[in-house]
């Protein structure tokens, strides 16, 4: 089909208006398109629409119209000597904007949803950092609609907050689920829902301490290596390293510490072998600190 006029509103902000002026076209069935200009950020199946025409006869009567269909498209049966007017008013729909925070690592996060919120994945890419999916039109206002966060091995659901409900509007948070309840009471038009997932990574702390003799005589010195792991996938800076030395042996110092994949040693390794510990500043995911610790044999 040809266009034979459009008109777009050139502002910003709700009540912004257009008008494509009148057109004289033959009598038969003619289409009135409601479509969004290019490169919009949004479809027009996130607003709802509706048209009220009126016709004018050449005679002067002038009476309510209803062209056939229910958008986008109407149908106007053009009859002889008659002028139509129509508006079309774009109401948006309430739209939920799904936010992702992984703390301590970063990863794939898949959303769903009731009241037609699509499956997303949002993956973040810097620890701290928040990912925002697409603005997601609902289908119906005055619904109540839950928007839910599949499990991801290594991380652990801390927080989920809502911003754009209104004033005493709160929505349900059910950490142990992942997931949100907004109550139809927010699930007004025109509204704009942000939800905030916030994650934690897990971390996979190990230690090996190993001896490479049998047996020690009493009076001699034996060496312990002892091998400080952090498996993942969160970094685990701030750990406290101990090592308690057992009944039989005295004078224990440490003599070597040697980090791996960007991990720290302790600011004082000394500090290993105290009540307090030592701790490391940064120990990322999958690196390693080996410390070498002798003792003497009782």
């Amino acid at each position: 089909s040809n266009t034979l006029r459009a008109a777009s509103p050139s502002g910003a902000g709700t009540g912004q208006q257009a008008s494509t002026g009148a057109l004289q076209v033959s009598t038969g069935n003619h289409v009135v398109r409601d479509d969004m200009a290019a490169n919009s950020v949004q479809a027009i199946g996130d607003y709802d629409k509706s048209i009220s025409c009126t016709s004018y006869q050449l005679n002067g009567q002038q009476q309510a119209y209803t062209p056939s269909g229910t958008g986008p498209d109407w149908t106007i049966a053009v009859a002889a000597n008659t002028q139509y007017t129509c508006t079309i008013t774009n109401t948006p729909r309430p739209v939920v904007t799904a936010r992702k925070i992984s703390e301590r690592a970063v990863g794939a996060f898949t959303f769903t949803g009731t009241n037609g919120l699509p499956s997303q994945t949002l993956t973040t890419t810097s620890a701290g950092q928040a990912v925002a999916g697409s603005a997601r039109a609902l289908t119906a206002v005055n619904t109540a609609t839950t928007l839910t966060e599949a499990q991801t091995p290594g991380f652990a659901l801390g927080a989920i907050q809502c911003t754009g409900l209104p004033a005493g509007v709160n929505g349900t948070v059910d950490l142990p689920n992942r997931s949100v309840t907004l109550p139809a009471a927010a699930i007004v038009q025109g509204a704009n829902i942000v939800c905030t997932f916030t994650n934690a990574a897990g971390v996979d702390l190990s230690v090996t301490k190993t001896n490479a003799v049998a047996s020690v005589p009493s009076g001699s010195s034996t060496t312990y290596s002892l091998q400080f792991r952090n498996g993942g996938p969160g970094d685990a800076n701030g750990a406290v390293l101990k090592d308690t030395p057992t009944n039989g042996l005295s004078n224990c110092q440490v003599l070597s510490c040697t980090p791996t994949n960007n991990a720290t040693c302790p600011q004082a390794p000394a500090d290993l072998l105290t009540a307090n510990g030592a701790t490391v500043t940064a120990f990322p995911a999958n690196s390693q600190i080996n410390v070498q610790v002798q003792c003497s044999v009782n």
